[in-house]
């Protein structure tokens, strides 16, 4: 039954925001598809969002694997990237356009094992929690910025990463262990 509210909370968060974000989605898929056309045809990526995109993605994976357990430290990315792939055009970039590769480049697997443990324990946390407006809504916001973050990571600025430990302290304070209420 929780799933299911959950699962109808999120539909209507997104049916509630598609007014606001709906155009720019249907903008970014345009282009995607456009450049995904073009590049059937032979026309070359690197000047395309998915060519930078796909640039940064192969350069975080160059410098975790060169950096497997420290990686290269938090906020050195993007003076580091370009000596692992070729620079591509103008646009300089200090992420890695993906959460899960910017922090395994950035911080290695011994900061790559502290994300998950804490993702994975509020995750825990939330799900264990009594059901309520706190636990439940933070958890699905918590899930939606992890979803997000696949593919961006935009989000992993300052702001953003307060705005997730915030997100984390609410689902951790906010009900109480179903075990401890039984």
């Amino acid at each position: 039954r929780r799933a299911l509210v959950l699962a109808g909370a999120g539909i209507l968060s997104a049916a509630a925001t598609w007014p606001l974000a709906g155009p720019n989605v249907l903008h970014q898929l345009d282009i995607a598809v456009a450049e995904y056309v073009a590049w059937t045809r032979g026309e070359p990526l690197e000047n395309s969002s998915i060519g930078k995109r796909v640039q940064a993605w192969k350069g975080a994976w160059h410098i975790a694997w060169e950096h497997p357990l420290q990686g290269v430290g938090v906020g050195a990315f993007g003076s580091v990237v370009d000596e692992h792939v070729e620079p591509y055009g103008q646009t300089p970039t200090s992420t890695a356009n993906s959460f899960i590769l910017h922090v395994l480049a950035s911080t290695g697997l011994v900061g790559a094992a502290l994300a998950v443990a804490v993702i994975l324990g509020t995750i825990r946390r939330g799900l264990g929690a009594t059901p309520g407006m706190f636990t439940d809504g933070t958890l699905l916001a918590l899930l939606a910025w992890l979803v997000g973050g696949i593919f961006e990571t935009q989000m992993a600025s300052g702001t953003m990463f307060s705005i997730f430990a915030f997100l984390v302290a609410l689902t951790m304070s906010h009900g109480t262990d179903r075990k401890e209420t039984a």
